[in-house]
């Protein structure tokens, strides 16, 4: 006992002794220009052409935190294509992690946690050497939208709102086929404006004032690589806005791309407050029509526009439609009639028993129930008739062409068996 309890204490002054002086000696001046690289390299350095502009990571004081570290005033502005510097993400406090038991395996597992622009990031992410994702869990709380600078270069106006986000993905070796999970977005009290949709839609030069967008909620499951939109709606006092389509995963997230169709309509109370914009869009469409430009051709008889919206999630590009909404339609009814299938839903436990429970929920009430109420009432009435009326073959002695008659359609081998019943009677 002594001994055991000696070897402990040994055992025990080890790692205190080698925690101690890891934090006290180590190399953080290297490791901030190692994991700096890293990121530099993760974010496509060396790959955005002869014109364009790579990505650039800069971060404040660096300190050890459990198995990795922690950086405060982290500052990434991401790569372009073109000559201009791509826009900036600032991070207040940023601390990354690596659970060590995955140090000897191809997929090496990260944790996050972060205070992004008034919200909080955590993450726990697997991937390869190449950067590709096998499985992400994330949630994301309260991320005010003011604070983004990238969302209003994207759009052209100030976008307002706080953002959810809830991402769970099994993504396998193959995302491309073997992607299942779900992806929950939620944007409450959200605004845009006032700005240009110049710099969102190109042909359409509008100055837009504030304008009220509501709560905007999208669940999208995501089976073998495929999510589905359906259902996703905004009903703002100024603004209705519908979104649908498919999200195709990649094992690089960002890389992940949309095939989205939606309208947006404005409100008849707000068409009549801002009358400037009423006009435009009464303007656009007369002067759309002898010019090509799309706005009238957009709107279907109900007053929407319609648009699409495809490509990277890192670089969507959004287009008025121009066939008046009809092809958007068709796909917002296919989605529909496609969406009561998933009776399976409700039996759904862990998500990650999804993909053994969904097929063998199908077929076992299915198979059940139908065999014993479609085996036991049909066969058993036939079989007894027919067995008592071949014992009753005496009294159609009298008439032997009405016996055959009626024996005739029973079935070739009951025509065998009454001809035998009958010479035995009349013996």
């Amino acid at each position: 006992m002594r001994r055991a309890l000696r070897i402990a204490g040994y055992v025990a002054w080890f790692v205190a002794a080698f925690v101690v002086g890891v934090y006290l000696t180590f190399p953080l001046d290297e490791a901030k220009g190692a994991i700096v690289e890293l990121l530099e390299t993760q974010l496509g350095k060396g790959k955005q052409g002869q014109h364009g502009v790579d990505p650039v990571v800069r971060m404040g004081k660096l300190s050890v935190s459990g198995f990795g570290v922690s950086a405060k005033q982290v500052s990434i502005q991401l790569p372009n294509r073109n000559p201009d510097p791509g826009p900036t993400i600032d991070i207040d406090e940023l601390a990354i992690g690596v659970r060590p038991w995955t140090l000897l395996s191809d997929a090496k597992t990260v944790v996050i946690d972060a205070d992004v622009y008034g919200g909080t990031l955590a993450a726990v992410v697997s991937a390869d050497a190449k950067g590709v994702v096998r499985d992400a869990d994330i949630e994301l709380d309260d991320l005010d939208l003011a604070k983004i600078p990238l969302a209003a270069e994207r759009l052209g106006m100030p976008l307002t709102g706080t953002v959810e986000l809830d991402v769970e993905l099994d993504l396998g070796d193959t995302p491309e086929k073997d992607g299942e999970g779900k992806v929950r977005v939620v944007v409450k009290d959200a605004a845009m404006g006032p700005g240009n949709l110049k710099a969102l839609i190109p042909l359409l030069d509008l100055e837009v004032p504030l304008i009220d967008l509501g709560k905007l909620e999208v669940d999208i499951p995501v089976k073998q690589g495929k999510g589905t939109i359906t259902g996703a709606k905004v009903d703002g006092k100024d603004m209705q806005l519908e979104l649908f389509g498919d999200l195709f995963v990649r094992g690089k997230l960002q890389q992940s791309r949309i095939d989205l169709d939606g309208y947006f309509q404005p409100t008849a109370s707000f068409l009549e407050r801002e009358k400037k914009v009423r006009d435009l869009l009464e303007l656009g469409e007369k002067v759309g029509g002898t010019m090509g430009l799309p706005l009238p051709r957009a709107k279907d008889e109900e007053g929407r526009y319609y648009f699409s919206l495809k490509g990277s999630i890192e670089a969507p590009q959004a287009n008025l439609a121009r066939d008046n909404g009809r092809r958007a339609k068709q796909r917002s009814q296919k989605g529909a009639a496609a969406t009561p299938s998933p009776p399976v839903l409700p039996e759904r436990g862990d998500p990650k028993e999804r993909p053994s429970r969904s097929p063998m929920s199908g077929p076992l009430p299915s198979t059940k129930p139908p065999a014993p109420a479609t085996a036991t009432p049909a066969p058993p009435p036939p079989p007894p008739p027919a067995p008592d009326k071949a014992d009753e073959a005496p009294p159609p002695e009298k008439s032997d062409e009405g016996a055959e008659k009626s024996d005739k359609p029973e079935g070739a081998g009951e025509k065998g068996d009454k001809p035998e019943a009958a010479e035995a009677a009349e013996g």
